[in-house]
């Protein structure tokens, strides 16, 4: 039986909430629920191989887009953490694929390409019906449909493309040169990330095919809850990351 998803929460301060059969999604807005995502993302790297645990000592994988960049953490019913990603808009610093990469969206306006990156699903929580993946889709849409932004971009290994097309949605292989000096050496911190899967560039249309954007809606209320209440009641608790 394919998951069912519901919105909870649909605020432009706290972020949406959407919840499935088995898990919670919603922005991660307070520094505690930011900083759990940084360790999180840290383990599930390295468990796969992709970093050295020695180059961070700090346990936490984290750098200078994540200070602007929404972030989007999934729970599963007990609180235990279940994947994430984030979001991030274009800026003086320019976009985190362009620092590995010499990749250019053609025909699209800055202001109107955002990029999807540091994306880790905790491995007991994939396959299946691809819920997981399924409900990040549907809050990376619903974070930002009110933004004016036409096209996510984003590099990943061909694998995760083929998962994510699954969904239905449509992936542009977009080619690059051969990374430069710089690219290579912004690499580093990910080398088991670049070296050992094949890691191309994309470039896709917001524009989500009508599997994606079912969502039950909450019923309307003459005073309706916060967002911090709505997602207390959804099970926004957390284990140890």
């Amino acid at each position: 039986m394919l998951p069912r998803f519901r919105l909870l929460v649909d605020s432009i301060e706290g972020g949406p909430v959407v919840q499935s059969d088995g898990f919670t999604y919603f922005q991660a807005k307070s520094p505690e629920e930011r900083e759990r995502v940084y360790r999180l993302r840290h383990r599930l790297y390295a468990e796969e191989g992709y970093l050295d645990p020695a180059a961070f000592p700090e346990e936490r994988l984290h750098d200078e887009f994540d200070a602007d960049a929404i972030q989007l953490l999934a729970v599963d019913r007990a609180g235990e953490p279940a994947g994430t990603l984030r979001i991030v808009f274009d800026s003086a610093r320019g976009l985190p694929i362009e620092r590995v990469f010499p990749f250019e969206a053609p025909g699209v306006a800055r202001e109107r390409l955002v990029e999807i990156s540091r994306f880790a699903i905790a491995r007991r929580f994939r396959g299946g019906h691809r819920e997981v993946l399924s409900g990040f889709g549907k809050l990376c849409h619903l974070s930002i449909r009110a933004r004016g932004i036409t096209h996510w971009c984003a590099f990943m290994p061909v694998g995760f493309r083929d998962s994510m097309a699954s969904l239905g949605l449509d992936h542009q292989e977009v080619a690059t040169p051969p990374p430069s000096a710089a690219h290579r050496d912004a690499r580093r911190a990910l080398d088991g990330y670049f070296s050992r899967q094949d890691v191309r560039t994309y470039l896709m249309r917001v524009d989500p095919p009508p599997a994606l954007l079912r969502i039950a809606r909450p019923p309307r209320r003459t005073a309706a809850p916060s967002p911090d209440a709505a997602a207390a009641s959804a099970g926004r608790s957390f284990q140890n990351v």
